[in-house]
This record gives C-alpha cells, sequence and structure tokens, in this order.
C-alpha cells in the first residue's frame, strides 16, 4: 500500500527530482534554443548581405541586376528596410536587412543596398530550413527530458527505498514501546549517521529512561507493599491470640 500512496516519501522525493530536473531541463532549453536561433539569424543576416554584394557587382559590371534581386525605389521598400535606411547615410553601399517572421510571408530575411538615386536592390532569403531546424531542436530537447524523466522518477524513488525501510523500523519499534514493550529498541540500522539515525539514538535513549522509571516505582511500590505488610501481619497474629 505504502508504494501505491502519492502522498508516501517516496512519491515525494521523486516528484522534486523530477521537478528539478525540468527546471534545468527548461533553462538549457531556453539557452540553446536561443542560441541556435540567433546563429541562424546571423547566418541568414550574411547570406543575405553576401547577396547584395555579388548583386552590386553584377549590376556594376553588366548595368542588370541578377534575376533573382529586385530594383525598387524607396517607396516600394518594406517599411522597417526603409526606416533603417533612412537611418544611414544616403550613400552607395549603405546595406539594411530585416527579418520577416510574420504571414502571409513567413520567415523571411530582407536585405536591401543603395545602388545611387532612390534605386535600392532588394533580396529575400527563405529562413524556413533554419526555423524547421529550430523546431527540431525545440521537439528533440522535449522528448530527451521526457525519456530522462522515464528514468530519473522510478530511480529516484528507488532510491528513497532505504530510508524509508528505517524509518518504518522507527515507526514499528516506537508502537511495540507504546503498547507496553518497554525492552523494544531501534537500535543502529547500517553506518549512516543522520537525522534518522539521531531520531532512532532518541527514541532509544527515551524508552531506555522510561523502562527505568517504570522499574524503579516498581521497585518503590513493592518496597512500600512490604514495610505496611509486616505490621499488619503481626497485628493480625496479635489479634489471633487475644481470648
Amino acid at each position: 500500500m505504502a508504494l501505491l500512496n502519492p502522498r508516501a516519501l517516496r512519491w515525494k522525493i521523486a516528484a522534486l527530482a523530477a521537478a528539478a530536473c525540468c527546471a534545468v531541463a527548461a533553462v538549457i532549453g531556453f539557452l540553446v534554443h536561443d542560441a541556435t536561433r540567433e546563429r541562424g539569424l546571423r547566418v541568414g543576416h550574411e547570406r543575405t548581405i553576401t547577396r547584395l554584394i555579388a548583386a552590386e557587382r553584377e549590376l556594376s559590371r553588366t548595368g542588370k541586376a541578377p534575376p533573382d534581386v529586385d530594383v525598387r525605389t524607396r517607396e516600394e521598400l518594406p517599411d522597417p528596410l526603409a526606416r533603417d535606411l533612412a537611418d544611414q547615410p544616403e550613400t552607395d553601399g549603405a546595406y539594411a536587412t530585416w527579418y520577416d517572421a510574420d504571414p502571409p510571408n513567413w520567415f523571411w530575411m530582407w536585405g536591401a543596398a543603395a545602388v545611387g538615386g532612390d534605386q535600392f536592390l532588394v533580396v529575400r532569403h527563405d529562413m524556413s530550413t533554419e526555423v524547421r531546424s529550430l523546431q527540431l531542436l525545440d521537439r528533440s530537447i522535449v522528448k530527451s527530458v521526457l525519456a530522462a524523466l522515464v528514468f530519473v522518477v522510478p530511480l529516484a524513488a528507488l532510491a528513497t527505498e532505504p530510508i524509508n525501510r528505517r524509518l518504518r523500523h522507527g515507526a514499528r519499534t516506537a508502537r511495540r514501546i507504546a503498547d507496553g514493550e518497554l525492552d523494544a529498541r531501534i537500535g543502529s540500522t547500517g553506518r549512516a549517521r543522520d537525522e534518522i539515525t539521531e531520531m532512532s539514538a532518541a527514541v532509544d535513549d527515551m524508552a531506555t529512561a522510561l523502562q527505568r522509571k517504570l522499574e524503579n516505582e516498581q521497585r518503590f511500590t513493592a518496597d512500600v507493599a512490604h514495610e505496611l505488610r509486616t505490621p499488619l501481619m503481626g497485628l493480625v497474629t496479635a489479634a489471633g491470640l487475644l481470648p
């Protein structure tokens, strides 16, 4: 029954171990997720800038932008790119990037570069691969945590069995003492020197002191009864001799 009792000490310790594992996994998972996301954004930014530089070179050499690169005016730029470029000096070679994670254009890294006048080269880099990799990483972390809990919780419950055994032994001995078996003792169980050992020693000392006091009281009662019995027997004998 103790094994199935959800309020038993073993399950409380197991729950504490599980909570600690989840807390550690949450912190580590958050750090890994954030670091991986930042790395993906950095890679996307670098690739976007690289494409812009290549497009600028192609434009300067041939007078035409590559087919996968748009040439737009400032009014045609997405607002975040336009604001970023507005904060920079209006010279050739000014770059701006923007990560678009909102519908309908999910997971695109936009880039723009000024090429003179009111003309800007605009490229888009698909970030869906990085996003899917990040989602797979998150799922892998969750699965790893669940797999770890499958082992941690039973092991934590089993690890508390020696403690539970010592506590049950102490409880049984205390009940025997309460039922009048004053010579019952918990004794030293194992080499552990912990709070349970201190409690067991205190219970044994209490039982010894209680037994000693009861024996002294019994001895005193017997002595008093003997002292009272002697004169009473004399009186009874004397009364029997009277005519």
